[in-house]
């Protein structure tokens, strides 16, 4: 089946090379925040998460696809050569205090 699938990108990756399991062929549409409802003890509240969305065959075996998620004014680790990354796009977080943006890794 053609979908439209969210897959979360963890925010203590930034700086770092990720990694997100896809379905072969899937085409990254977008990167941005949603919030979620966390639950800590008996308390349930709103948190930021950072998200891509991309367009699956949800029938498709599943493929590990590299990305690099920045900070605005984070420097880019040496080893990583940033020719060899496709832009995805930026979000903004925290009421636009925390800005990120995100690479894919060019197979």
């Amino acid at each position: 089946m053609i979908t439209v699938y969210k897959y979360e990108i963890s925010p203590l990756d930034v700086g770092n090379k990720t990694y997100v399991e896809l379905p072969e062929f899937a085409k990254i549409l977008c990167v941005g925040t949603q919030s979620v409802l966390v639950k800590t003890g008996t308390v349930v509240h709103p948190d930021e998460r950072l998200f891509l969305w991309a367009l699956v065959n949800s029938n498709s075996p599943k493929t590990r696809r590299e990305l690099l998620v920045l900070g605005t004014g984070h420097e880019v680790i040496n080893e990583v050569n940033m020719n060899k990354y496709r832009y995805i796009g930026t979000a903004f977080f925290k009421q636009n205090i925390l800005v990120y943006h995100v690479w894919e890794l060019i197979a």
